[in-house]
């Protein structure tokens, strides 16, 4: 599609380091509105699962499934979350570490999902400009009390949580 008006987001994270084990990012932005737009439509994905949150509300969770080739991404409409005012953006970001075959091993995280060496949250904005796309304005932590377990046998690993 062509139909790109808005702003460009880039991939943003806790540090340009390679990661090895898994970790969780946390992500904040607030942005103030004077009115609220009819229409927000935005493209969001992460490097390796995310949940965004908007206002306290869960908006969505991804991204879908994709190859280590092409990265896809979620396309929604936010406006409905957004209200006049300042407005509070949060999203959770896990980045399992590792390459696709720790992965494929589960060394790393589940094999169905693609993950690379360095972890990365984004979003654009389709058609509006209103400080929501992914910049050096946002805020980011890495959660420390954030792992994974290791278990001997079948179950590979276990989220784990301090």
């Amino acid at each position: 599609m062509n139909d790109f008006s808005g702003k460009h987001g880039f991939w943003i994270w806790f540090e340009d380091a390679i990661a090895t084990v898994p970790e969780q990012v946390l992500f904040y932005k607030k942005i103030s509105l004077i009115q609220k737009p009819c229409s927000c439509i935005i493209q969001v994905c992460a490097d390796s699962r995310y949940n965004l949150f908007i206002n306290g509300k869960i908006v969505s969770r991804g991204p879908c499934r994709s190859t280590a080739r092409e990265r896809f991404y979620e396309e929604l409409d936010i406006s409905a979350f957004l209200t006049d005012g300042d407005n509070l953006l949060f999203a959770q970001v896990i980045h399992y570490g590792g390459d696709m075959k720790d992965s494929q091993n589960f060394d790393a995280g589940p094999g169905s999902i693609c993950s690379t060496m360095r972890g990365g949250f984004l979003i654009t904005e389709k058609a509006t400009d209103i400080g929501i796309a992914t910049d050096e304005t946002w805020l980011c932590a890495k959660n420390t009390g954030y792992g994974f377990k290791r278990w001997d046998g079948y179950i590979p690993f276990l989220e784990q949580l301090d």
